[in-house]
């Protein structure tokens, strides 16, 4: 090997063994954004988020708290808005509900250019290349599957509480192996922000699996005042959230051999069980939490009943239908 090329590779070894900061946008600064970003600039990297206007004039810092373990702040954080410059950035998070998805690439594509390399967290069951491409952009595209629970403090609606779940935040670039180094490289900085984080190649399946069964869960528990143990007791409304979720994994699983291994029981079983696994600390972010991602589930579960539609006739029962439309009932405004 000649001296120039030994070179080269040891600059890469050392550059990968450095692992020099990055220039990261954060579009959103609610809960997921907050935490992520709040972590990253707490770790040295260089963090702008992207906000409106509106949202912008009232952020002045950013507080948030890994519950009963540590705290970190940012006072003054940089924000960007519609119109203005962004900077040259080696990742943009795009940290926004699913039902807001489709404008904020649309938007990260119009003014922040099409060939960014975006890393996606947020709840849905179509692809996130997909929903990428089809708002333009064009550039290395990744799902960021956030696993964590993060809420805005109910007196302060700039400061958040966090709690890791037991698996890892997981970065994949949606199936495309040449990107799964990038990949690595951004688990690694959120790894070391303190957020348990890995990555690999696709887990879209699985998550949209996830997706499906916990956004039919939200509106039996919503029905249930977010109160888990009452959801567990009410035997007419377990029942019909049970099958709701065996109808939705039905859609999701199709030809996977999905009815041997989640009979509509097995739904049932769980509703008793989660109120013992959730624990209080994970009741109290739930009824701060759940009321705000109403427009998130009834997102997802309109896309669950079209795909419903699609597939052919309903079931005779259909419960899917059935508990989407009385969880409608209940959480309109005229409710």
């Amino acid at each position: 090997m000649d001296r120039t090329r030994a070179g080269s590779c040891r600059a890469r070894w050392l550059a990968r063994g450095l692992e020099l900061n990055l220039d990261i946008v954060v579009v959103g600064a609610g809960a997921v954004g907050a935490v992520m970003g709040t972590l990253l600039h707490a770790e040295g990297h260089r963090v702008w988020f992207w906000v409106r206007r509106a949202r912008r004039a009232s952020l002045t810092r950013i507080a948030v708290d890994r519950v009963g373990v540590s705290s970190d702040r940012i006072d003054a954080p940089r924000c960007l808005s519609p119109g203005d410059p962004v900077p040259n950035s080696d990742w943009i998070l795009v940290c926004v509900r699913g039902e807001q998805l489709d404008g904020a690439l649309r938007e990260v594509a119009q003014q922040m250019g099409a060939t960014r390399r975006v890393a996606i967290a947020a709840v849905g069951l179509r692809g996130v290349t997909e929903q990428a491409r089809a708002a333009g952009l064009t550039g290395p595209v990744f799902a960021l599957h956030a696993s964590f629970g993060a809420f805005a403090d109910a007196r302060d609606s700039a400061r958040f509480h966090w709690f890791p779940f037991v698996p890892p935040t997981t970065v994949t670039p949606d199936g495309d192996r040449k990107q799964l180094p990038a990949a690595r490289e951004l688990a690694r900085a959120l790894a070391r922000a303190g957020l348990p984080a890995g990555a690999t190649l696709s887990m879209s399946r699985i998550m949209r699996f996830v997706v499906a069964m916990t956004s039919v869960l939200a509106l039996g528990w919503d029905l249930s005042d977010w109160e888990l143990a009452r959801l567990a007791k009410d035997r007419a409304l377990r029942l019909q959230t049970a099958r709701a979720m065996h109808e939705a994994a039905q859609l999701v699983l199709a030809g996977r051999g999905w009815r041997r291994l989640l009979p509509w029981w097995g739904f049932d079983l769980l509703l008793r069980l989660l109120p013992r696994a959730l624990g209080p600390k994970g009741r109290e972010a739930w009824l701060h939490h759940g009321p705000k991602i109403r427009p998130q589930t009834d997102h997802v579960l309109r896309e669950l009943l079209a795909q419903q539609r699609k597939a052919g006739p309903a079931p005779a029962a259909n419960a899917l239908q059935r508990l989407f439309q009385r969880w409608l009932a209940a959480t309109s405004p005229e409710a």
